[in-house]
């Protein structure tokens, strides 16, 4: 897979953004409509899941522009404690939220087919919680 996927600022707010580039062309083409599918459909419907903010077409490419969530993913924090062990309130409630972002996209929408996508810690980004 070939998409490439950057840190964007908006001009207008100075928010951050993830822009995820996808190439409209052969497979990759099946992949983004897919993607885009998936984003749309669950939209901003659970805090529990990433929403997208805008989607485009640019020179042979589809855009989407999701959420950015500022504490990475949870394959960024495994890679980043060095074996620090993280406070146990912490790790539950990263189970809590990733259990009910899964629950929500097994059962939140009506015609969801289930989880769209490999689960893998990639896939789980963080926010702050405090």
């Amino acid at each position: 897979m070939s998409c490439s996927v950057n840190l964007v600022r908006s001009r207008r707010s100075g928010t951050l953004y993830v822009e995820k580039r996808i190439p409209a062309s052969g497979e990759m083409k099946k992949y983004a409509r897919a993607k885009l599918e998936e984003l749309v459909r669950f939209g901003r419907a659970s805090r529990h899941t990433t929403y997208l903010v805008d989607d485009y077409r640019e020179r042979g490419h589809i855009v989407l522009i999701p959420e950015y969530c500022d504490l990475g993913s949870c394959n960024d924090l495994m890679e980043d404690t060095d074996g620090i062990p993280l406070p146990e309130d912490y790790l539950w409630h990263i189970l809590k939220d990733i259990a009910k972002g899964l629950v929500f996209i097994h059962r939140g929408i009506a015609d969801s087919t289930g989880i769209p996508f490999h689960l893998k810690p990639g896939h789980f980004p963080l926010h702050d919680w405090s």
